[in-house]
């Protein structure tokens, strides 16, 4: 996952306000330290304002991504995790490494394994084919091909060398490399850290809870001394997708205003009445009748807008439907 959309994500959080302790995050655990820092070219998102958007999100890896801690057992390649470890620590200094967002370890351990599950796949593929077996893929079109001379229209060949990497076990910088019938890495737990910003902004992350798998499906165990009230010490977030949620009036409130707003009307009905009967006593005339029927009417459209408002609406078509009458109605 590139840490770039992450970047980018979380900047947007923070301008819609979609940050701790309401929300949280989850980011892949993969990226080097001080990723955030890296200019991304984002004129928007500064180093502080990651560092508010990290403040507790989650970080998830699968073991399989990380060197063994078995540091003294020989691995396949022929060496153990401390001498791979070593050695790529020493290579990181070469000057042909010395390049952005390449820091330690990270997934390199899983890289190369990956690179040995691919050369062992391609070599049971071509022992199979110099046996001339097609590995249980003899109803598929097609023919065995010496490897160099594979293309992807031979369906049979592209058989084989399915079948031949999922058949790939060896033991790994990373650990047991295996593979299930999709084609995926099986994994014995995925580890969950927690980003933490101290008072003087450093930034660190903390292993959290693990979810184990088993037999009988997957479980979220929280580490020794970690619980959901430590983790979450303002409440724990809602768990769950965003809820639109309409603010309905209480009924004694839409009662009371709605017969105000009917006296109103009708004060305004008398008025009329009375403006145009005696629009012609030396009293009202000079008090301008035309005059008054504008301010009447003014009048009434206040008090008719009482009942726009304190309606109550089930969607967000209704309710914008409801505010852009509200708006023209006062705006007449």
């Amino acid at each position: 996952s590139d840490p770039k959309m992450s970047y980018t994500v979380l900047c947007d959080a923070y301008y819609r306000g979609r940050m701790a302790p309401k929300y949280v995050w989850l980011l892949p655990g993969l990226y080097s330290r001080g990723w955030w820092k890296l200019d991304y070219g984002n004129a928007s998102c500064t180093p502080d304002i990651l560092r508010k958007m990290l403040n507790s999100t989650l970080a998830y890896t699968p073991d399989g991504y990380f060197v063994s801690e078995d540091k003294d057992t020989v691995t396949f390649s022929g060496l153990t995790p401390e001498q791979y470890e070593q050695e790529y620590s020493k290579r990181l200094l070469w000057k042909q490494y010395q390049i952005q967002n390449l820091t330690e370890f990270g997934i390199s351990g899983s890289s190369f394994d990956a690179t040995w599950a691919v050369a062992l796949g391609l070599h049971i593929a071509s022992e199979r084919v110099s046996k001339n077996d097609s590995f249980g893929c003899d109803h598929i079109p097609g023919e065995l091909v010496p490897l160099e001379e594979f293309h992807y229209q031979n369906a049979r060949m592209g058989c084989l060398l399915r079948k031949s990497f999922h058949a790939v076990t060896f033991l790994g910088i990373t650990g047991r490399i295996t593979f299930n019938s999709n084609g995926s890495r099986i994994v014995n737990f995925v580890l969950f850290e927690q980003y933490h910003v101290a008072g003087d902004g450093a930034v660190s992350k903390k292993r959290v809870a693990d979810i184990v798998f088993g037999n009988n499906g997957s479980k979220f165990v929280y580490k020794e001394n970690v619980t959901a009230e430590s983790l979450w010490p303002d409440g724990i977030p809602y768990d769950g997708a965003a809820r639109e949620r309409f603010h309905h009036n209480h009924i004694v409130l839409i009662i009371t205003y709605s017969i105000c707003a009917t006296v109103g009307v009708v004060y305004c009905i008398i008025c009329l009445i009375f403006n145009t009967t005696f629009r012609e006593n030396r009293v009202i005339k000079p008090s301008s009748p035309n005059l008054n029927y504008l301010i009447i009417a003014g009048a009434a459209l206040l008090y008719i807008s009482v009942f726009l408002y304190v309606v109550s609406v089930e969607s967000q078509q209704q309710q914008t439907y409801i505010c852009m009458v509200s708006l023209q109605w006062n705006l007449s």
